[in-house]
């Protein structure tokens, strides 16, 4: 109900998905020397659907109707639904997170953090998505994004991470709810990953666009050795 005064703004920023990957790959192509947003966007669309099959889900709006800003209390359980499912993970919050690991500079970084909060209210107040949608889409958008940056051990382990997200609802989901404070551990351990995943590949385009120069580096490592060996 908190949301409803901002219901009109979120929603055109819910729509502003497609103009959003447009620009972006402008900045990134402008601007990165590695990786290929447009192979992340791929990514994203190829594989998306697959986990949409593993785990069919949909928004509280497709359940509780006009209802769905005030749902009422109902025990949780599965039930079968006309609409396609298109929630679990999020895909427009892990293209806001593709943004983000692909903003180059101090400005389309805050740019693309701005965007991507943005759109993890408006997938919540359009009613297209639960939370947990947004934790397995923030994995989700990591893992598109080193496919992107050709990141082999990092794709194998966050693409892992967001498989196991729809493999443990789709076939765990009573036990989870018996034990949440292990739900609650994954969720945790999950946007931790994707924040570290996001501040070492920020460090990695730091250090491509300002490299050091080779004989400066061996200056310097000579300057290291001869101060190890003194003492100083």
């Amino acid at each position: 109900a908190w949301l409803q005064p901002a219901i009109v703004p979120l929603f055109i920023v819910y729509q502003l998905m497609v103009p959003m990957m447009i620009a972006w790959f402008m900045v990134s192509r402008s601007a990165m020397k590695a990786g290929s947003i447009v192979v992340a966007y791929i990514v994203e669309m190829i594989t998306g659907p697959a986990l949409y099959a593993v785990l069919p889900a949909c928004g509280p709006v497709y359940v509780f109707r006009e209802r769905w800003l005030n749902p009422p209390r109902v025990e949780a359980s599965v039930i079968r639904m006309s609409g396609m499912p298109n929630a679990f993970p999020s895909l427009h919050l892990a293209t806001a997170v593709v943004f983000v690991l692909f903003a180059p500079k101090a400005l389309s970084r805050a740019v693309a953090i701005a965007f991507l909060a943005a759109t993890g209210l408006a997938t919540i107040a359009t009613g297209e998505h639960y939370l947990i949608d947004l934790v397995a889409g923030a994995a989700f958008g990591c893992f598109a994004a080193a496919v992107g940056h050709r990141r082999v051990v990092p794709s194998m382990l966050l693409g892992g991470l967001a498989l196991t997200w729809s493999l443990v609802l789709r076939f765990g989901s009573p036990f989870l709810l018996q034990h949440p404070i292990l739900l609650q551990v994954m969720v945790v351990a999950t946007l931790a990953l994707a924040l570290a995943h996001i501040a070492r590949e920020w460090r990695r385009m730091s250090t491509d666009a300002h490299p050091q120069d080779p004989v400066t580096a061996e200056t310097q490592t000579i300057e290291e050795r001869v101060s190890a060996v003194s003492g100083v």
